[in-house]
């Protein structure tokens, strides 16, 4: 799948999307987007008054009607109105503002203990690269430092719905390393070969099929795994990297968007709704494909 499939067919594309501290012209530039593409609806929670900056916005009145904006006292009582209303079902996605990652997952986890009995919380990123032939995903970049064999299964585990939702209809998952066989030097082959093994005696109606380990060339590049003589279906045809640890994924998030000149959207799954999580350095487009990948997981 490429990523210009997932931004086909959106005029009727709904949700209500609340906005956490939503004072961030960027944020709201990006969700303006949204509107004017979409069928989707704002919640926009802030400390301070975000009427002005909304009204700086060339917004038809049907784009008002579509936008509600609340204030509050101070960044708790912000987020224990968000969480309220989470549970009365009046937003269906949270998306990150001017608001540092921390507090809000932290506040997303304190929240889930209460409505899951388990829950695993992991991030996606999303990449349209130029040079590649479809969309990457690429888990976990963001979130879970140094992942187990257990973790690393979860983190499947939740891009598989999430896949299924956006469209995939199959999914190609390679366990990166550092190599291509499994060796007692490198610990990540032995998880990588653990996952795998794993996967091939399981059943998935998204179609799922896992392998590795991989070295990152023979993952994405066809003709690198012909010549290294690798027999597998994953092999050059990727949708999804699972990374060794965080520093890993981290690193080609930076490559990716700095030198390959990528798009991205950031999210996190296994919430009991989807997370869309930027940078507040991020671009417009970057937020905009984001909020777009998010009302698609609803």
């Amino acid at each position: 799948m490429q990523f210009k499939d997932v931004l086909n067919d959106i005029d009727n594309l709904k949700g209500r999307i609340g906005i956490v501290a939503a004072n961030d012209e960027s944020t709201l530039k990006a969700m303006i987007d949204v509107l004017h593409h979409t069928s989707a609806q704002l919640v926009l929670y802030d400390v301070t008054d975000t009427s002005e900056m909304v009204r700086s916005f060339d917004l038809s009145q049907s784009d008002y009607e579509r936008i509600d904006i609340k204030t509050y006292q101070d960044e708790s009582n912000m987020l224990e109105h968000v969480f309220n209303d989470i549970a009365s079902k009046e937003i269906d996605v949270i998306f990150k503002g001017n608001i540092t990652t921390s507090k809000i997952l932290k506040a997303v986890l304190k929240y889930e203990k209460q409505v899951q009995d388990q829950c695993f919380l992991s991030h996606v990123a999303c990449f349209d690269i130029p040079d590649y032939h479809k969309l990457l995903m690429i888990s976990d970049v963001a979130l879970n430092v140094l992942p187990s064999v257990e973790d690393k299964m979860n983190m499947i585990h939740n891009i598989e719905p999430f896949a299924r939702e956006i469209g995939y209809t199959s999914l190609n998952v390679a366990m990166l390393s550092s190599v291509e066989y499994e060796t007692k030097n490198i610990p990540s082959t032995i998880d990588a070969k653990a996952v795998a093994e794993h996967y091939q005696q399981q059943t998935s109606d998204v179609n799922v099929v896992v392998d590795g380990p991989f070295a990152f060339d023979n993952a994405i590049d066809k003709h690198s795994a012909i010549k290294k003589q690798i027999s597998s279906q994953v092999a050059g045809e990727a949708d999804v990297i699972i990374v060794p640890q965080l520093d890993v994924g981290n690193a080609i998030y930076k490559t990716l968007t700095y030198f390959s000149n990528a798009n991205v959207a950031s999210i996190i799954l296994g919430a009991s709704l989807p997370i869309g999580i930027t940078s507040r350095a991020d671009s417009v487009k970057n937020k905009y494909l984001t909020a777009i990948l998010t009302l698609k997981a609803i």
